[in-house]
């Protein structure tokens, strides 16, 4: 779980806590004015031990606060076969009309291989 995934943003999650699943790591936004900057992100990590007949998945939730905006990202979402799959909900403090405060879509995350994240990164730790 450790490392950077892609799904136009980038996000390197660069520690795991095993006892309470909080997860730490790095948020780099792919365009505009923030574009290959860097903001903290936290969040969590969650399991429960597959069950009979069922799907099972790590669930995941993460936080971004993009200062220079004012906006908070967070995407909710699981874990399985090595992708992200999560819903967002961007919370921004300006916008043009009273309804257009809160965006949501989502994302698929896929983690990088080490070869393109040695080239792209924008920061590689």
């Amino acid at each position: 779980m450790v490392g950077a995934r892609t799904g136009g943003a980038i996000i390197n999650i660069t520690a795991v806590d095993p006892k309470t699943g909080q997860i730490t790591g790095k948020y780099y936004p792919p365009s505009g004015p923030a574009a290959g900057q860097e903001f903290n992100l936290t969040g969590w990590l969650s399991s429960a031990p597959p069950m009979e007949k069922a799907d099972n998945v790590v669930t995941i939730a993460f936080t971004v606060s993009l200062t220079m905006y004012g906006s908070i990202s967070s995407e909710t979402g699981y874990l399985k076969d090595g992708k992200i799959y999560a819903m967002w909900h961007n919370v921004r403090p300006n916008t043009t009309y009273d309804w257009a405060h809160i965006a949501t879509g989502e994302d698929i995350w896929t983690k990088k291989s080490e070869k393109t994240e040695a080239s792209s990164s924008p920061r590689n730790p």
